[in-house]
């Protein structure tokens, strides 16, 4: 499910030209399901260029995050 942050970035890629995916499945498992999810994955094919972006609202450091 995507929050608000995850679909403004999406769309903003889309309008500069990239090609995007959202919610992106990676690495499968053997007995089922995932390692991951990559929030949203955008590609531009004239400047080959791959981009990865997981928007967060969390306004910690990461310094703070990593004491939770």
């Amino acid at each position: 499910m995507s929050n608000f942050l995850e679909t403004l970035v999406a769309e903003w890629y889309e309008f500069s030209g990239y090609f995007v995916r959202r919610n992106v499945l990676v690495g499968r498992r053997p007995n089922g399901g995932h390692d991951c999810e990559l929030d949203v994955v955008a590609y531009h094919p004239g400047e080959r260029r791959l981009v990865h972006i997981e928007p967060s609202m969390d306004t910690d450091s990461w310094a703070r995050r990593e004491e939770r």
